[in-house]
């Protein structure tokens, strides 16, 4: 029998008073468990949390010290999509400025990826990234943000969420200067953001190991593309470019890559521009074994020292992307070598 307790995320005074503040009336059940006797727990509904209500329902949370909480994912996903989501879309349409409404959606997509990662079992919350991207999508187009404006925003730590949300980020900006249509430009929004979905199944010892792995931790690594796929082609909510972005990311176009060891065009067009804004993302952000690189040093290590990775193509594209970007923001960019910009 299946196990109901993916489907309910541990809350705290913090999240009632957050939801509070951003969700403004949102209502939803809290729930306990009862796990004595039984084969598997039981939630029971504790409280109706609502604005008429908070403050005595917090105080009766906070009062509980030995006692658990939770809100049902169905709530949770209210929360995200009817309140956080919404919001954003109202303060778009009512001329808050593009990049304030980007940067508060940012964080709401961090924010949904850290709940999938983190505070529940279920992939239903996945649903509302479709949502967010949309908003940041508009956000993009209507204030004509660049690479650096969202470089600029993007937060460098080393954790799943802050990467995939910069690599869905980097990637629209990537499909917007190629020209390519909202739809595309939202597909790979999507794509990029939910490239490392399948990492939950990875026991967090290998993800953190710091010494090299095993040829069997290897593999548990490489499984994660596929992986996420399956998560995605069971929620049957994202087209078909989206799921090979997640399954191809980590193909080369020499055709080392994995899991199915694709070359050249074989490997979907979508998923070459999100190994190199996956790539670039990692460069540029904080990792345990060595400092970030600027912009530019991240291009240079990838044209000069990953012979093979990438379509190199759409790697120059990337290069003058970035070269543009900040030419754009009046600041001197770094010199790129001419030989970095010819094709090999």
């Amino acid at each position: 029998m299946e196990s109901l307790v993916k489907y309910y995320r541990k809350i705290n005074g913090g999240f009632l008073n957050k939801a509070w503040r951003e969700g403004g009336s949102i209502g939803f059940d809290i729930y306990c468990k009862a796990e004595q006797g039984l084969s598997q727990p039981k939630f029971l509904i504790f409280a109706h949390y609502q604005p008429a209500n908070k403050d005595r329902i917090r105080a009766l949370v906070e009062s509980e010290s030995t006692q658990d909480f939770y809100i049902h994912e169905t709530d949770l996903i209210k929360y995200y999509r009817d309140f956080l989501i919404g919001d954003l879309k109202k303060d778009l349409q009512n001329g808050v400025p593009p990049e304030e409404v980007l940067e508060k959606a940012y964080h709401v997509t961090a924010q949904i990826l850290k709940e999938y990662f983190e505070n529940i079992g279920s992939s239903q919350i996945l649903r509302t990234i479709k949502d967010v991207i949309q908003v940041m999508r508009d956000c993009l187009f209507e204030g004509r943000l660049g690479l650096a404006d969202a470089y600029r925003l993007s937060r460098k730590a080393n954790d799943h969420y802050s990467h995939c949300t910069n690599v869905g980020l980097y990637s629209m900006i990537f499909g917007i200067g190629l020209g390519l249509s909202r739809d595309e430009v939202a597909d790979l929004g999507q794509g990029g953001t939910l490239l490392d979905i399948g990492k939950k199944f990875i026991p967090e010892a290998i993800l953190s190991k710091k010494e090299k792995l095993s040829p069997k931790e290897f593999l548990a690594v490489r499984k994660h593309p596929s992986a996420g796929k399956k998560v995605l082609n069971d929620l049957k909510s994202f087209g078909k470019g989206v799921l090979a972005m997640v399954a191809e990311h980590h193909e080369k176009y020499d055709g080392t890559g994995y899991p199915f060891a694709l070359s050249g065009c074989r490997i979907s067009q979508f998923a070459r521009m999100g190994t190199i804004a996956d790539v670039w993302s990692a460069l540029v952000a904080e990792r345990d074994h060595r400092q970030p690189l600027t912009p530019f040093e991240a291009l240079i290590e990838m044209k000069d020292k990953m012979p093979g990775h990438f379509d190199e193509g759409l790697l120059i594209d990337f290069i003058r992307l970035v070269v543009q970007s900040q030419q754009a923001q009046d600041r001197p960019a770094r010199p790129i070598p001419a030989a970095a910009l010819k094709t090999t």
